[in-house]
């Protein structure tokens, strides 16, 4: 949580994450925003985001113009440029600061906008692509309070070719995080859906075999200060995902309860550190239905022990490395996996 908010304070920041999901694949959350006041009233801002995990390949390279129209009132245009016009996502945003520690932003943006018009192939979208999105911050100056809460909201866009329909998406979000004091937490709601209906008429196929992928995510943690400088953070993870085709019906559930134990920074010579220690288990169930009735279930229970260093440097930057320990094959290789996440302001 603490991480969250040092990304919202600072104008200038960046941080990666890096993490282990399979022997052979990574979990990559990358980020980067650089600020620049042009005039008492314009100020240029740019981001780059990088998300890449088993079910999503995501880079976006967002640019932002914000002018100031009052000491409240402020409006900005932003967007993000491809090599192909027909990729280009282009929005609006309205900021409202009614005091000098909160925030509101209501943004609208439209993806793919020139898509009908500058595409190279023969698709075009038979329902535009478009996002709306509430949020808002409170920075108090006692840091490292913060909150923050964001509504997202993506309706059904259909991408078409020749006529035929080629892939349907929808998304939509709930999010709250904060600190304050003593206390944390963290809610998030998630749910997304992704429908390839199997026609790709520039190549000469229109098979009409539809395969949709709906996915959702449900997170919950707090955080508590029990003394001496040591916290508990307690969390519970659960996820949705289903996959349905033409004659069949796969659901996946899992479950993750977590339970983290942080401990007081120590001076270095070099900064200071800290060590975290958490478990975590993973509760799933797989249920495959095929057309012709027969269903087959799986499931399974999976212990983890995590040990996590926590290293802020003196010059700046913060660094901790994730070692995560398997509990459930004694003798056996303990490695589970491991991630790396660094952030660092300029």
């Amino acid at each position: 949580m603490a991480w969250d908010g040092a990304w919202l304070r600072e104008s200038n920041s960046f941080d990666l994450t890096y993490g282990s999901i399979s022997s052979k694949q990574f979990l990559i959350r990358n980020r980067l925003k650089i600020s620049k006041r042009l005039t008492d009233r314009l100020s240029f801002h740019f981001h780059w985001f990088e998300d890449r995990d088993f079910e999503q390949d995501r880079r976006a390279l967002p640019i932002e113009l914000k002018y100031a129209v009052s000491d409240h009132l402020a409006v900005s245009a932003f967007g993000s440029t491809s090599l192909y016009k027909a990729e280009n996502d282009i929005g609006a945003s309205l900021f409202w600061t009614p005091t000098a520690d909160w925030e509101v932003r209501a943004s609208g943006v439209w993806g793919d906008f020139q898509r009908k018009v500058r595409t190279l192939k023969t698709d075009s979208w038979q329902e535009q692509a478009q996002g709306w999105t509430l949020s808002a911050t409170r920075l108090p100056p006692t840091v490292p309070d913060f909150q923050y809460a964001e509504i997202h909201y993506e309706p059904r866009s259909r991408r078409a070719d020749r006529g035929l329909p080629v892939r349907d998406l929808a998304y939509r979000s709930l999010f709250f995080e904060g600190l304050s004091g003593p206390w944390g937490w963290r809610i998030l709601y998630e749910d997304a859906l992704d429908c390839d209906y199997g026609n790709d008429a520039s190549a000469g196929t229109g098979t009409n075999s539809v395969t949709q992928r709906r996915r959702a995510l449900h997170q919950f943690e707090y955080s508590l200060h029990i003394g001496d400088g040591h916290s508990l953070t307690p969390g519970l993870n659960a996820f949705y995902r289903e996959v349905r085709g033409d004659d069949e019906l796969r659901i996946y559930r899992e479950l993750l309860p977590t339970l983290w134990l942080h401990t007081p920074m120590r001076d270095k010579a070099w900064g200071r550190v800290r060590w975290d220690y958490g478990y975590d288990a993973t509760i799933y169930e797989l249920r495959h239905t095929r057309q012709q009735g027969h269903e087959t279930t799986d499931r399974d229970l999976h212990h983890r022990l995590n040990v996590k260093p926590v290293m802020q440097f003196k010059q700046g930057g913060e660094l901790s490395l994730l070692f995560t320990i398997d509990l459930d094959r004694p003798g056996a290789e303990p490695w589970e996996g491991g991630a790396a996440q660094f952030r660092t302001e300029f």
